[in-house]
């Protein structure tokens, strides 16, 4: 009987872990030019509240990763003269996204 428990004990421990595993979530940013997108912000909101889990920037090359427990996760992209975007983390290699100019021409000042 004891033996049964402790083989029940470590099959629910076994099945928690991998429920709670870590998930790498991983994409490269480029401009409309097809170029690196460099020190643009990365971050992981959780939903349905949007509350900040995690951030990180873009490397020189474009490139970012974020570590993950929760599901159902949405993650922001945004950098300076480009417009805001919104990706679901599923699956967790984003590939390559592409962030859209967001420049606004301005008015004489007189």
């Amino acid at each position: 009987m004891k033996t049964l428990r402790k083989t029940l004990l470590l099959l629910c421990t076994l099945a928690f872990s991998l429920g709670v595993s870590a998930q790498t979530v991983s994409g490269k940013l480029v401009d409309e030019q097809n170029q690196p997108l460099p020190y643009a912000n990365v971050v992981l909101l959780s939903l349905p509240d949007s509350a900040f889990v995690a951030g990180t920037i873009s490397d020189a090359d474009g490139t970012f990763t974020l570590e993950t427990t929760m599901p159902n996760q949405l993650l922001r992209i945004s950098s300076i003269g480009y417009s805001t975007v919104y990706r679901p983390v599923n699956p967790a290699d984003l590939g390559v996204v592409q962030l859209k100019s967001d420049a606004q021409l301005l008015g004489e000042v007189a």
